[in-house]
């Protein structure tokens, strides 16, 4: 009898233990990085500085809406959400950041996007057009210009390390990077074409009659000032025509897998 019990107390246990899932580990949560590569051999990947950036630099993530009526338009919080949870500490009509690489910090909720859509991180802006420096996902989040990696950032001040394309894009610093000179001095809009407003344009400029911000490109040399110089390279340009363009290596956008 003791050995009947015994066996069957042996079963019951066998039973029991073959239902028992055993625990799974944890996962790892994937962090967001806060600063990416934009062009160079790195380019999309995380980075600290500059140096680990292989011909490009190193720039911090920006947000932009990916999807729903605020498609394309600037937001706050890469890979996270705006949130009145917890007020700004120092703004009460402020909310914070709940994740991502600024969760903590201070941000605009009109910014946050509507029906749902994500903040989308990215390292890319528009190369030039009414979407000029703007973040993008793609080419199509900037209408009449390209979605680059543009290889150069704001160099101090409030936009220190922020993606550029040109030193309009930074009040009070300097657009620099590997790529930072212009594929054609004069262009003022990127067209890869110097037309004869715009030669008068660096010239009124040069005069000190308009600011440089509105044509950047008269500026070759970066030096924050148009030289008598370039506003003969913007005319050589004008007659012979702009040197075809050369843009920064592309990293393709990755594809999103429907959850």
């Amino acid at each position: 009898m003791n050995f009947l019990v015994r066996a069957a107390f042996a079963v019951t246990l066998l039973a029991v233990s073959a239902t028992v899932v055993p625990a799974q580990p944890t996962p790892t949560p994937t962090r967001t990085p806060a600063m990416l590569c934009s062009g160079g051999g790195r380019d999309g990947r995380s980075c600290s500085s500059n140096e680990q950036c292989s011909g490009g630099v190193c720039v911090m993530l920006q947000g932009v809406c990916d999807g729903g009526s605020d498609d394309a338009a600037r937001c706050a919080c890469p890979s996270s959400s705006c949130s009145n949870a917890s007020p700004c500490p120092t703004d009460a009509q402020r909310g914070t950041c709940a994740g991502g690489p600024r969760a903590g910090s201070c941000c605009l909720l009109e910014l946050e996007c509507r029906d749902g859509a994500p903040c989308a991180g990215t390292h890319k802006v528009c190369s030039g057009g009414k979407r000029k420096a703007a973040p993008c996902l793609d080419d199509a989040g900037c209408g009449d210009s390209a979605c680059i990696a543009s290889g150069t950032a704001c160099t101090t001040g409030a936009f220190a390390a922020q993606p550029c394309v040109d030193n309009s894009d930074c009040p009070s610093a300097v657009c620099s990077g590997p790529s930072v000179a212009p594929a054609c001095s004069g262009d003022c809009n990127r067209s890869n074409t110097v037309t004869v407003d715009e030669v008068i344009l660096t010239v009124n400029i040069a005069l000190g009659n308009r600011p440089l911000s509105e044509c950047a490109a008269a500026d070759a040399s970066a030096d924050n000032q148009v030289t008598v110089d370039e506003i003969l390279q913007g005319v050589n340009m004008a007659l012979t025509g702009c040197p075809a363009p050369t843009l920064p290596t592309q990293t393709p956008r990755p594809t999103r897998t429907p959850v």
